[in-house]
């Protein structure tokens, strides 16, 4: 792993950014946001294996205001690439950021401002939402209503999460968690699990090994990265006014090599977490069959 300077650092660096990419398309408009914050003091830190280095290429009016710099690694791996950019940040607070995450308006200083506020012993993330304009259905009145209820009985008699409003911001060793309601009105939000697209943590608080040694996509990665991080000890807290987004997902994009990679990822995680055999299977099975019908659907749909 070495650390390629493309800008000379300033003394008064207050924040590094560290991105785990592999050279994805998406990158620039990512960069583009963390441009549009106008924060001073801070570097931006590209994790990508050594055979991949040709992809990124500079964009001039973008690393041309940025303080870029490229850590190289011997590997891919989302977390090894991540934990080798914790390495090399030289701010003494750091912020993971997936490659395809767009920063909301004022995200980043609100998030900053929270990290200094709670301290060392906090890890703090904004509230992630899937697209920027949400495509679900709108389903009202008695309707949502049953839909609600349904997914708390899953959430908690499958999933393993608290009941009700009780279970935005946790994790089961299931595999199972859930983010914070968007339209929530608190301002801070103590929880167990954060979301791994967008977090800040000072330096003291990384977790600096490659505790995700699966070769593939990084499946609920942030679900035992937030449950290493609460055995250390720290806590999590999401900042409801910090908003990014990410692409909105596809059910009907997905393969069935996918379900069942992704499957067998949750089962060894699932595992390492120290669930019940019998619950995990049980969650799986009927996690499976919630994918296939609503692939089944998005399949339909797009049909007509």
């Amino acid at each position: 792993m070495r650390k390629s300077n493309l800008c000379v650092p300033e003394p008064s660096l207050r924040l590094s950014i560290v991105i785990p990419t592999l050279g994805e398309a998406s990158l620039d408009e990512t960069l583009e946001t963390i441009l549009s914050s106008k924060f001073d003091g801070l570097e931006v830190v590209l994790a990508i294996p050594s055979h991949l280095v040709d992809r990124v290429r500079p964009n001039p009016q973008l690393w041309s205001d940025l303080k870029i710099s490229l850590c190289v690694t011997d590997k891919p791996g989302q977390v090894y690439q991540r934990a080798a950019g914790f390495k090399v940040a030289s701010a003494p607070i750091v912020m993971q950021l997936d490659s395809d995450v767009m920063l909301g308006h004022g995200a980043l200083e609100k998030l900053y401002s929270a990290a200094v506020l709670f301290g060392k012993q906090t890890v703090v993330g904004p509230i992630i939402i899937d697209s920027r304009v949400s495509n679900a259905p709108n389903v009202q009145g008695f309707y949502k209503g049953l839909r609600d209820i349904a997914a708390d009985i899953y959430h908690m008699m499958i999933g393993g999460l608290p009941f009700r409003n009780k279970k935005y911001g946790t994790y089961s060793s299931l595999t199972c968690s859930v983010g914070v309601n968007e339209k929530t009105l608190d301002e801070f939000i103590h929880t167990s699990w954060l979301p791994g697209g967008c977090v800040l943590s000072h330096k003291e608080s990384l977790v600096f090994n490659d505790f995700y040694n699966m070769d593939g996509k990084a499946v609920c990665e942030d679900i035992l990265h937030s449950d290493l991080r609460v055995k250390k000890g720290l806590n999590h807290v999401c900042v409801t006014a910090a908003k990014v987004y990410t692409p909105c997902t596809k059910v009907g994009d997905s393969t069935w090599l996918d379900i069942i990679n992704e499957l067998k990822a949750r089962k060894i995680l699932g595992r390492k977490m120290g669930a019940s055999s019998f619950r995990l299977h049980i969650f799986l099975g009927v996690y499976f069959v919630i994918w296939s019908m609503k692939r089944a659907r998005a399949k339909l749909l797009a049909s007509n």
